[in-house]
């Protein structure tokens, strides 16, 4: 009588095993299916053109002319009518911008990718971060900021410009362009991890089964 309620008992033991084990397959196959692809390149797509004001028209009826460069291709260029500040001025023309918590900025419409999560938006091997400029008006040359976004305030009728880079300056641009999509982002090691130890340790729950089997059939 004994020995068969150990039979069932193994049996049982496997079924559940196996559906554990099943089960963390599942949860694998699912974490590995839908984690977003990392976009290749840092730079975006080109942007299409807006319908919105050219530089000239934007300056002259007292906007702020706002450029956002990457090396391979301008991302955006476009009018903020009335900015508070640089951050505000980004936002008034599609840009998303994202701080560290030191209030760096790291990503401009999640651009370059990872970089708020990998450097903290700043490449210690390039030198390369988002450096900030203003133009008094159009004619003016860059003057790089000594303030941050949020603590600057633009002047109507002036340019601001970010630029990807070893403090290099924006280049310029006078036509408007809409900024690209925000791209998707690498998601963390953490599930995947999480999943493999599931399975890990299922996989010695069953184990542990089977050597049971064998020495209680002996």
């Amino acid at each position: 009588m004994s020995s068969k309620l150990i039979s069932i008992c193994a049996i049982q033991g496997r079924i559940q095993v196996g559906h554990l084990f099943r089960i963390g397959l599942a949860l694998l196959m699912a974490t590995l299916l839908t984690a977003p692809t990392p976009a290749l390149a840092v730079s975006p797509s080109p942007s299409p053109t807006s319908t919105g004001p050219n530089q000239a028209q934007c300056t002259a009826s007292g906007g702020v002319w706002v450029i956002v460069d990457l090396p391979d291709a301008i991302m955006a260029a476009n009018c903020a009518p009335h900015p508070a500040d640089g951050i505000d001025a980004l936002s008034q023309i599609g840009v998303t911008a994202t701080p560290t918590s030191k209030n760096l900025i790291c990503e401009l419409q999640g651009r370059p990718i990872n970089s708020c999560s990998k450097d903290k938006g700043f490449d210690r091997k390039t030198k390369e971060y988002w450096a900030y400029w203003h133009r008094s008006t159009p004619q003016a040359p860059w003057i790089y900021s000594e303030r941050g976004a949020n603590n600057y305030h633009p002047q109507p009728g002036s340019v601001e410009g970010w630029r990807w880079g070893a403090k290099v300056q924006p280049r310029w641009h006078t036509s408007p362009l809409i900024p690209p999509a925000m791209p998707p982002h690498k998601n963390g090691p953490l599930p995947i991890f999480i999943t493999l130890g599931v399975l890990i340790l299922t996989a010695i729950i069953y184990w542990w089964w089977r050597r049971r089997e064998t020495i209680n059939k002996r």
